[in-house]
């Protein structure tokens, strides 16, 4: 296996090279005992020797395997295997450890579980990569295991319990391969990079915390899949690794699923793939944003965001100023007395307190010590269908919470899945659905929204949904209510860095917006006491987007765009990246990208197609900065579209065109023409010309339109037009501007690029100082005024008001 690896190797141990060249394969018998140690003679050699463990060895385990070993001694070995017919193994932390050894000359260790499952509770340790090969499911759990060199899987499982499990080093998922978090309480060191082509990280029905995630250098846009079918998951992404990277594409899976931004840089790569993020049913679902905010470096490419941003509540909760106990909270009793038990329609089942070492943590018999409650040796078992409740006394008036512990039985025979937990306290109204369980976990901290209650008695009630299987139930244990301080925090920012651009749709926010570089546009959204702060080199774009005692500053070097209409683009596959292609693609007449067709004027044998920078036709430039792919025009063809339009209205129509580098491709005459007439064309060059924006008005009615890229005869050959970013959006629908400060500097651009005239009540200035009148106004001032759109400034009122 042949890998490239980044960074320094520290190998363990040098001077066990003498004792690892002439290691042994040693296999399994627990003939003397189920510890893994020293000292008992549980192992045959290669000649059928019994003998005790030999460090450096590797270790096999074969049919005769016992199902679960202690690791009582520190162990080292150089590979672990097992056998097709080996049963699903468990070593158990006995207080030793599992540490990998290798040589310099061979420094990659090995865990091959072909097709079986391996679970390692004893911590391990190993300095050089370490391969998890086979189809098996390799599940760690131990918080202090050390991955100094990472560890790569191959088309396979790999799933941990605890922050630490994984280790610090990176996780390299090779092929098809999954990772699955199954409680991350805290965020795991790890950094997960996609080596393969349709990687998949998922949390098991709990909040994984991502810190750092990458590609490879080869750079290939990939999908990095999030969830699974039924398997929903939360993951926040905290990129906080300074060595976090690009990605091609996020992809949420599962109706359960969510995201949630927490500080750190969310980056695309230069191919990151439009939207940056999308779910499998097309939706927008809210993601979160925490209070440390998130920053969105684009790096290269142009994407929009594809979900809907959504903020923390800025009243956060900074204190627990009491804590009641229900009696019998823990259930430690032996008995739910005096929790009382409706059965609801599952009278033939009945609720009861069990204890840790009860048949409902046994598998096959056998105690699972890992779901374990640890809030003293008891918990309640709540049946599907029941409902607990006892009366409980607030000492005083406030706002009130339920906190529990809430688990679930390991054996998958008898799931939990499924579930929800509705917990009420006092009315009715004051319930709080917990989500349904979408796998085994072991027992974790669940909480209620907070409730405004006043001194006294109230009813507490935990409800579990009903299923029509049997022997199913819900474990809740450690409940109690807390009465919490709150105090008012702000939004966390949104920042925008990196080349190329970044589209957000329905952005409601009254936090700090900076554009550092690149273009961030907005659409149909709200800024409500918003701070914007446009830096040289940035651009902000803002679509039929109200703001509300906003103050936009624009640095000299900045650009601040205001545009008509909602910005949504009519065209299908305008930037042509939905055909994943690699090269240049040559595409028949007759036929064409998604969404267009291909046709050629006369005879002309020359191909047409569409290809990827750096192909054989772009190999010398052109390159498109948005996403990957261009169309490929050469003389005498065309590229059409039929276009629905929704209303009748003024519409704007724009495209990128380029041109090949050489073979004179610049004579080629291009003209795009709307229901055959002419609206816009590439003009007479004179020589090759790097990507131009063309932009034309177009008044239509509702219905279907013809576009059409024409391009005429030019006594050359090889020659050929590149064709990108095709757009026809509506201008029906203005941005209000409404008690802003619009603080422009000396050599700041303000791109008018709206069908309306805007009207200011208000005054804009300009290194401070107050300007009144139309835009020549700002031009006197310093200020670079571009676009065909009309401005009046009106008298000078302390804000600016859009009137019409």
């Amino acid at each position: 296996m042949k890998m490239n690896i980044k960074g320094k190797l520290t190998c363990a141990a040098a001077c066990t090279a003498c004792l690892l060249s002439s290691a042994d394969t040693l296999v399994w018998t627990g003939a003397a005992s189920s510890s893994w140690n020293l000292t008992d003679a549980n192992w045959t050699n290669e000649t059928g020797v019994v003998s005790a463990w030999v460090n450096g060895s590797t270790a096999t385990f074969t049919a005769g395997a016992n199902s679960a070993i202690s690791v009582t001694d520190d162990i080292q070995l150089r590979d672990l295997t097992m056998t097709a017919t080996c049963p699903a193994l468990t070593w158990n932390d006995g207080g030793g450890s599992l540490t990998f050894v290798s040589d310099v000359s061979n420094p990659t260790n090995y865990i091959m579980l072909r097709s079986q499952n391996a679970s390692i509770y004893a911590r391990v340790s190993c300095a050089a990569p370490l391969v998890k090969q086979g189809s098996g499911v390799l599940s760690l759990h131990n918080d202090n295991n050390n991955f100094v060199g990472g560890i790569y899987q191959s088309t396979s499982q790999l799933r941990f319990s605890t922050s630490g499990a994984v280790g610090s080093g990176p996780v390299y998922m090779l092929g098809n391969s999954t990772a699955f978090c199954e409680i991350g309480a805290a965020a795991p060191d790890a950094k997960f990079v996609q080596s393969g082509s349709n990687n998949l990280l998922g949390s098991l029905g709990s909040l994984l915390t991502v810190k750092s995630v990458g590609i490879t250098a080869d750079n290939v846009a990939r999908e990095f899949h999030i969830g699974r079918g039924a398997n929903a998951c939360a993951v926040a992404l905290s990129l906080t690794d300074p060595e976090s990277e690009g990605i091609g594409q996020y992809f949420l899976h599962g109706s359960g699923s969510s995201f949630s931004f927490d500080g750190g840089t969310v980056t695309a790569s230069p191919e990151a793939k439009d939207p940056f993020f999308r779910v499998a049913d097309g939706a927008k679902p809210a993601v979160r944003v925490t209070n440390n905010g998130v920053t969105f470096d684009t790096a290269g490419a142009n994407t929009e965001l594809g979900l809907k941003l959504s903020f923390d509540n800025p009243m956060v909760i900074t204190n627990v100023v009491q804590t009641v106990e229900p009696t019998n909270w823990s259930f430690e009793t032996g008995s739910l007395s005096p929790w009382a038990q409706n059965k609801g329609s599952n009278t033939g089942e009945t609720s009861s307190s069990q204890s840790n070492d009860s048949a409902f943590m046994k598998v096959n018999n056998e105690s699972r010590p890992y779901y374990y409650t640890t809030n003293g040796t008891h918990f309640a078992v709540v049946r599907r269908g029941h409902t607990i409740s006892q009366t409980v006394s607030l000492p005083s008036a406030g706002l009130w919470r339920v906190v529990y512990e809430r688990g679930c039985r390991p054996d998958s025979g008898y799931p939990s899945q499924g579930f929800e937990v509705t917990v009420t306290l006092g009315d009715p109204a004051n319930a709080t659905v917990s989500p349904a369980q979408e796998d085994k976990y072991t027992f974790r901290r669940e909480e209620t929204s907070l409730f405004q209650l006043g001194a006294g008695s109230h009813n507490l009630s935990f409800a579990v949904s009903d299923d029509t299987r049997g022997m199913l139930a819900v474990f809740l244990d450690a409940i109690r209510l807390e009465r919490c301080e709150i105090t008012s925090v702000p939004r966390g920012p949104i920042i925008k860095t990196g080349d190329g651009s970044l589209t957000i749709t329905n952005l409601v926010t009254d936090g700090l917006v900076a554009v550092s570089n690149g273009t961030l546009t907005v659409k149909e959204s709200v800024l409500d006491g918003t701070i914007v702060n446009v830096a040289s080199g940035g651009a902000l774009e803002l679509y039929a987007t109200r703001l509300t005692n906003a103050t936009v500053n624009v640095a000299a070097g900045g650009t601040l765009t205001l545009r008509d209409g909602n910005g949504k683009n009519l065209i299908v596959n305008g930037s042509f990246e939905d055909d994943n292609v690699s090269g240049y693609s040559i595409i028949a007449p007759g036929s064409g990208p998604t969404g267009w067709l291909f046709s050629k004027k006369d005879s002309s044998t020359e191909s047409l197609g569409i290809q990827v920078n750096g192909s054989a036709i772009s190999a010398n430039g052109f390159f498109t900065k948005y996403g990957r792919t261009t169309a490929v025009m050469r003389k005498n063809t065309e590229l059409s579209q039929i276009v629905t339009v929704p209303a009748d209205g003024i519409y704007e129509v724009s495209f990128l065109h380029g041109c090949r580098y050489g073979y004179n491709s610049y004579r080629i005459p291009l003209t795009l023409l709307v229901d055959g007439i002419a609206v816009a064309s590439n003009g007479t060059p004179t020589a090759d010309y790097d990507f131009v924006r063309s932009t034309a008005r177009v008044n239509l009615s509702a219905g279907e339109h013809t576009l059409v890229f024409s391009t005429d005869n030019a006594t050359v050959s090889y020659a050929a037009l590149f064709i990108d970013d095709v757009r026809l959006v509506s201008t029906t629908g203005v941005n209000a501007l409404d008690g802003n400060t619009l603080a422009l500097m000396s050599g700041a651009t303000l791109d008018l690029q709206n069908a309306e005239p805007i009207y200011l009540a208000g005054g804009i200035t300009v290194n401070g100082q107050a300007v009144k009148g139309s835009a020549n106004a700002l031009r006197r001032a310093g200020v670079i005024v571009t676009g065909d759109g009309k401005m009046q400034i009106g008298p000078l009122q302390g804000t600016i008001l859009i009137v019409r």
